[in-house]
């Protein structure tokens, strides 16, 4: 099975992670970089992802892991 089995689509993904890191501490500044997706995507701010390659990489870590553990807690 894969994430679609477990979450909504599109958007609803978004906001389901969102939801769920909103709900624990921010040690690593995830609440901005969230931000600043949210802003380029809604065309709010420029869409700029220079310099941000750490900071995405650790969402994206944060991200797998709370989706595997989510899928886990599913099965």
């Amino acid at each position: 099975m894969g994430i679609s089995d477990y979450l909504p689509s599109g958007g609803k993904r978004a906001r389901w992670i969102a939801r769920r890191h909103h709900s624990s501490h921010d040690p690593a500044g995830h609440a901005e970089l969230l931000r600043h997706a949210r802003d380029g995507y809604l065309g709010t701010a420029v869409d700029d992802w220079a310099g941000r390659h750490d900071a995405v990489a650790s969402f994206v870590h944060y991200a797998t892991a709370a989706i595997t553990a989510a899928c886990a807690t599913a099965e």
